[in-house]
């Protein structure tokens, strides 16, 4: 008690010193404290599923599709599905999962919400119970359509009626029952967990028991069907893929048509659902922890100019009688007490900075959003503060134990002493690593920086100012083809006679935004292609405004017509790499192509003109083959509307709603967005990283200059009488100005030449997060350092100044 109280007297004598070094430990502690907090949110805590590490989820893999097109993972068909649900030995449980959106009517006001239709196993592999009813059996798969709900849905759309099992609604169109609720937290799989390409871009708030016909268990085409599956007890996923890899391996011999070259890899559920946020939050883990490091070598900087100020105190002591391990116990009470106090600022700090970042978090990635403040965030600031404060404790502690006790009590000796030439040593050595470590987050920042500016400024091939998106979903039990096409026609025509429409025109998928559709594109003439190396193509179903509306130029033959003869063969617009890659020495015009496999029957489309490239999928992917086909050839229910506005596109939501509305008042309009906001979500997680990094490496640099700059006016408050003699000799005060900015400098050039040797090792784990520049991009290597080497000169230039400005009679008097 003692010791503590003569701590806290010995902070309460310098107060400055207290609320500085607690300040700046706070900033480190906070933010490793916000960062960890997500962290283990995303990737230490548990899965709220009993046996999380046994549930998995294969995917096929082709390395032709991935070199081609860069898919590493894609959905199963139905009859690859069903072979692997039958023949596995590995797996207790096995189910399938295909997302759709459907129209939730005759409850209140048309709604169009996310749904999943699974497999009556679907909730045995996660192993989840409904708060009320059940789950499915396989035999509910003779007992008509069934769905459970969200509890999200049950409490704000069926007021938490709690005999709602066994109520029927209608979901487009159609009649279903309602079997069960489940858990409030239950939500798998939210928007952005799985590959949003494939239709999971929405949060589903109802599972429908999905039953395949005897047709469908024998279609090895259209590729939709997500698996996933629990491991037998004791089996790994290794063995699983050894097992479904078999399976696969026997599919491929038996139908080389549509299998051959086609494997499937079985990833851990936690992989799947965080395994694209990882290199990310590590490399955010990274950057704070850098930043703590300058604070703590900010502090220890600081505690050492205390202890140098107090070597006249501390050899009192010692020559009353006190031991070496007493003054060792004060410094490490007085060091608990700051860290003790920074942890508790640091605490505050966390809850801040993490509201703040929630708040950033973009939708596609929404295992960040279940990260908090519980008892393992606050254990681990605690251990970060007991940590920091048993360093704090020790380094002066070591230094005050090599004081000269009788050189310490002498008449002339100061406290400015600064413990001689291992402290001034030491202080150089901290600002040399503060130095290097801010470099190596600069040059990082600056990366991401560069990254999102380069995909900013990509070329989409496509305008995306003043144009608005909603899509619309028709139930295919009140529609047919002609229906369908019809409706969308009439909605096109009404749409483009509203003020302030320039263009009207609809597409299957908007670009950027998450759906892939991808067909084998066989042309007429052709040798039948290798098994697993046919020519695959993006698939859009489009208007001919649809090519209007986003300014897609032509740049070959003939635009799509209004509306195609009914005596002529389809026609198929194809991009310019399509054009390049099929017909290399020819023109692709009037030639005809069949989007199926060679050996599959579907109809022929005549090539009727090329169209620009445009990037659908997602700005940072390379150019793939296109193809565009008139709606009316391929009637699509789920049908996107786009508007060319000659004002604010968001002014047109309303009207263009009224005309969807005014031809059948029971189809609700849904994702009213602009295509700017979809510009703006395709990059959102790219923005996030880059403003994170950038706000840590700010941090750094401001630390780092702050520790530059403290450590050279210690120096040249140490040196008073050095520079007082020099100006008695003669110097002029430039000299001075020069010395002490070459002393400074030459400390941030070590540590910028540190930090870029380590840069260059560390940089190559940011590779997952770049696009369009190097990992080693020489520009930024000197960029960065070049910006700290200018922000060092600020450090050092208030006391060279300073020290232009000495007096040399006090200078000398004062010694």
């Amino acid at each position: 008690m003692l010791s503590l109280r003569y701590a806290l007297r010995a902070l309460a004598r310098r107060p400055a010193f207290g609320l500085i070094a607690i300040a700046t430990l706070a900033l480190g502690i906070g933010a490793n404290a916000a960062i960890f907090s997500v962290f283990d949110a995303v990737l230490l805590r548990p899965l709220p599923y009993p046996d999380p590490d046994r549930i998995v989820m294969p995917w096929e893999y082709s390395a032709e599709v991935h070199q081609r097109l860069g898919f590493d993972r894609l959905p199963a068909s139905v009859a690859d599905f069903t072979d692997y649900l039958r023949r596995n030995r590995t797996f207790e449980s096995f189910a399938s999962m295909r997302t759709e959106q459907v129209n939730l009517t005759g409850e209140g006001m048309p709604e169009r919400i996310g749904a999943v239709r699974v497999s009556s196993q679907f909730f045995d592999v996660l192993n989840v119970r409904p708060i009320i009813g059940r789950t499915f059996t396989p035999d509910d798969e003779t007992r008509g359509r069934l769905v459970l709900v969200a509890y999200s849905l049950w409490r704000d759309r069926f007021e938490s009626d709690a005999n709602i099992s066994g109520r029927v609604i209608s979901l487009n169109g159609e009649p279903v029952t309602i079997i069960g609720v489940l858990p409030a937290w239950f939500q798998f799989p939210a928007a952005g967990e799985l590959p949003e390409g494939f239709g999971f871009t929405l949060t589903p708030v109802v599972w429908a028991l999905d039953v395949f016909t005897p047709v469908q268990q024998h279609n090895r085409g259209g590729k939709s069907i997500a698996i996933v599956g629990r491991l037998k007890a004791g089996v790994t996923p290794l063995d699983a893929q050894a097992d479904l890899g078999g399976i696969a391996a026997d599919i491929a011999r038996e139908s080389p048509a549509t299998n051959a070259g086609w494997t499937i890899r079985v990833m851990p559920l936690r992989e799947q659902l965080v395994g694209t946020v990882r290199p990310a939050l590590v490399a955010l883990l990274t950057a704070v922890g850098f930043v703590l490091l300058i604070a703590c070598a900010n502090v220890a900087n600081l505690v050492l100019v205390r202890a140098a100020a107090r070597q006249r105190e501390i050899c009192v002591r010692y020559a009353l009688g006190a031991s070496a391990s007493s003054l060792v116990t004060t410094f490490l009470i007085e060091s608990l007490t700051l860290s003790i106090l920074a942890g508790l600022a640091g605490l505050a700090v966390a809850s801040w900075m993490l509201r703040a970042l929630l708040a950033m978090v973009p939708a596609s990635l929404p295992s960040i959003r279940q990260a908090g403040l519980d008892w393992r965030v606050f254990a681990f600031t605690a251990g970060l503060a007991l940590a920091i404060g048993i360093l704090f404790g020790a380094v002066p502690a070591w230094h005050s134990a090599r004081y000269d006790t009788a050189e310490g009590l002498k008449e002339g000796a100061r406290g400015t002493v600064g413990g001689g030439r291992k402290a001034t040593r030491t202080r150089n050595i901290l600002v040399v690593v503060e130095v290097a470590l801010a470099v190596v987050l600069l040059i990082g920042s600056v990366l991401l920086i560069q990254t999102f500016v380069r995909l900013t400024h990509v070329d989409t091939g496509f305008r995306s100012d003043r144009i608005l998106t909603m899509e619309v979903t028709l139930p295919k039990s009140r529609y047919s083809p002609d229906r369908t096409a019809a409706f969308f026609q009439s909605v096109v025509a009404s749409s483009s006679t509203l003020p302030g429409v320039d263009a009207a025109g609809i597409t299957s998928s908007v670009p950027l935004s998450a759906r892939e559709s991808l067909v084998p594109v066989t042309i007429e003439g052709n040798p039948v292609p290798k098994p697993g190396l046919e020519l695959i193509a993006e698939y859009r179903v489009v208007s001919p405004g649809y090519f209007r509306v986003f300014a897609i130029p032509l740049r070959e033959g003939q635009p799509l017509p209004d509306a195609p003869s009914v005596n002529q063969p389809p026609i198929v617009m194809i991009s310019e790499t399509l054009a390049r890659v099929g017909w290399p020495d020819g023109n692709p015009i009037g030639h005809r192509v069949k989007l199926a496999s060679y050996w599959q029957d579907a109809p022929w489309y005549t090539v009727g003109g090329i169209v620009g490239d445009t990037r659908n999928a997602s700005l940072d992917t390379a150019l793939r083959p296109q193809v565009y086909v008139h709606h009316s050839s391929d009637a699509k229910e789920q049908m996107a509307i786009v508007l060319h506005a000659s004002g604010d596109p968001a002014l047109l939501a309303a009207p263009a709603r009224a005309v969807v509305q005014a031809i059948d008042p029971n189809q609700p309009v849904a994702r009213v967005r602009t295509m700017n906001e979809i510009m703006t979500a395709a990059i959102a997680s790219r923005r996030f990283h880059m403003f994170l990094v950038g706000i840590f490496a700010g941090l750094a640099v401001t630390l780092a200059v702050v520790g530059l700059y403290a450590v050279v006016s210690f120096s040249v408050a140490e040196r008073i009488h050095e520079m007082g003699l020099r100006l008695a000799l003669g110097a002029q005060p430039g000299n001075l100005l020069a010395l002490v900015l070459r002393d400074g400098l030459r400390l941030v050039a070590v540590g910028a030449a540190v930090g870029i040797v380590v840069a260059l090792l560390l940089t190559r784990f940011l590779e997952t997060l770049l696009f369009g520049v190097h990992a080693r991009d020489l520009s930024t290597f000197v960029l960065a350092p070049t910006l700290l080497f200018a922000a060092g000169v600020l450090g050092c230039l208030a006391p060279a100044r300073r020290a232009m400005r000495t007096d040399p009679a006090i200078a000398l008097r004062s010694e």
